[in-house]
């Protein structure tokens, strides 16, 4: 439905295919795949925006660290300084870089 809806012509956003598998399969593929995760939903469930019914689930496969940008300095080529946290235990945790100055 959403292909007859939307022209998509840059190739930037891509539409998934629905596929019916295992937990342990899609998670085997998106390892090899070297995807972030999956994301799961019980059939019969719809997109809530705002909400999390435990009806979808996302299972990360990556163990990177995911950063929330708290402010960031403009300069001449992108950026001079960006603030960034991260979430521990439901807590936004900031920490002062500690810097060093060598001569």
């Amino acid at each position: 439905m959403l292909r007859s809806l939307i022209k998509f012509e840059a190739g930037r956003v891509k539409i998934s295919e629905f596929v019916e598998a295992s937990a342990e399969q899609m998670l085997s593929a998106a390892r090899e795949q070297r995807l972030e995760g999956i994301v799961g939903k019980q059939k019969d469930s719809v997109y809530e925006p705002g909400k999390r019914s435990g009806a979808w689930i996302k299972y990360r496969v990556n163990l990177g660290q995911e950063f929330v940008i708290g402010g960031f300095t403009p300069g001449p080529h992108g950026l001079d300084a960006i603030i960034v946290g991260y979430y521990h235990d439901h807590e936004l945790i900031y920490e002062r870089p500690r810097l060093t100055f060598v001569e």
